[in-house]
């Protein structure tokens, strides 16, 4: 009776795990990359992709390859110390950029990346005998804490010149909003900046713990599931807000009328830019804040779909965020550029849109955009960077 027990439920178990392994495979064949999922750099604990890879992303947006360098990121590979001549004999300034998917930016090849092509631009403008290196450490979701933390743990090891925080004018204020002793996180961070590289400790609990969620993590089932459920999750809090306070943040940041929580979340914004203007100070190296526009600022058409998820759009002002970021960056005295002005300009001669319909990150367009009017504000403001 139990021998018979157990073949049934040993047949069972087989049968879940065979019919999950289809799944699986069903899922990748479907088109649906894992790629996007990160692994973990044991030196600073922070999400990276495997050093060193190239891979095919694919959604029903676009398919492209994306390469890694040797720490992980979607760029190329740039010595961790900074040559006092390059090998043509010119003195050579490093930009370090950080920031979330527009960074990262996995819709586009590397040498279409802004960064590469910021790269290529001021290297062609230079009349000085600068050699100039763009290195980005872009990772997708990151909010302000998290370019604090990756500016800590890799951007200031390159010894830049200039560090720019890419700042996306919706999403930066929300994904810092809840996080619990923000300003202990924050001098724990600058404090532990110049010991980055140094791997954990890890228990042998913390070490099963992290291999566990390393393996699930690459399951493009799991990672199907879960991403459908916070879809799900994220349209029926939309459609059941009867009230825009009850929005998501993302979407509050755009109201009028600033909440008590907004009010809270940028003045945790202002902290963290405060933290990293001093942390790039104190390491010898020029700041500036460039902020991101969402596309329904910068085109009609996206505006018009956007405003349909307010309960009463009449209470919207989709340029909220710049305005505040714009105020805050003018009290604390950080150089700042907003995009929106060039974006919007541009569409009027190029009607391409600088984001791909479905995910609204920027195109080969886009990059190019970006890369001229960051290009051009660094070419008048010789104060950050010499050229």
């Amino acid at each position: 009776m139990i021998r018979t027990v157990f073949k049934v439920l040993a047949l069972s178990l087989f049968g879940i795990v065979f019919s999950l392994g289809l799944l699986e495979i069903g899922v990748r064949l479907s088109g649906f990359s894992a790629s996007e999922m990160k692994t973990t750099d044991t030196k600073t604990g922070l999400r990276t992709y495997e050093p060193n890879s190239s891979r095919v992303y694919r959604t029903s947006c676009y398919e492209n390859v994306i390469e890694t360098n040797n720490l992980g990121f979607h760029a190329y590979d740039y010595p961790r110390q900074k040559p006092s001549m390059s090998a043509n004999g010119e003195r050579v300034k490093r930009i370090v950029v950080i920031g979330d998917s527009f960074t990262e930016a996995v819709q586009v090849t590397r040498e279409e990346l802004f960064t590469t092509l910021l790269q290529k631009t001021l290297n062609a403008l230079s009349t000085d005998g600068f050699e100039y290196e763009v290195i980005p450490f872009g990772v997708n979701g990151n909010g302000s804490y998290a370019n604090l933390q990756y500016l800590a743990a890799y951007g200031l090891s390159f010894e830049p010149d200039l560090v720019i925080d890419m700042f996306t004018e919706d999403n930066d204020p929300a994904n810092d909003a809840y996080l619990s002793d923000l300003d202990a996180k924050i001098s724990a961070t600058v404090a532990s900046s110049a010991s980055m590289g140094t791997a954990p400790t890890l228990s042998a609990k913390q070490y099963l713990k992290g291999w566990t969620k390393k393996i699930v993590k690459k399951s493009a089932l799991v990672i199907k599931v879960y991403s459908a459920y916070l879809g799900w999750k994220s349209k029926t809090n939309i459609e059941e807000a009867t009230d825009v306070n009850a929005l998501p943040l993302e979407l509050q940041v755009q109201l009028a009328e600033m909440s008590p929580v907004v009010k809270d979340a940028w003045e945790r914004q202002e902290k963290l830019l405060k933290a990293m203007r001093d942390l790039s100070t104190k390491n010898n190296a020029k700041f500036l804040v460039v902020s991101i526009a969402s596309g329904s600022r910068i085109h009609d058409d996206l505006r018009t779909e956007y405003l349909k998820q307010f309960p009463d759009p009449s209470k919207v002002d989709i340029a909220m965020p710049g305005k505040v970021l714009q105020d805050i960056t003018a009290r604390n005295e950080i150089p700042y550029l907003a995009l929106y002005e060039g974006f919007r300009e541009k569409t009027k001669t190029d009607m391409r849109l600088s984001g791909h319909s479905c995910d609204l990150h920027w195109n080969q367009v886009g990059h190019s955009w970006a890369n001229d009017i960051i290009s051009s504000h660094l070419l008048a403001h010789p104060e950050l960077l010499p050229l």
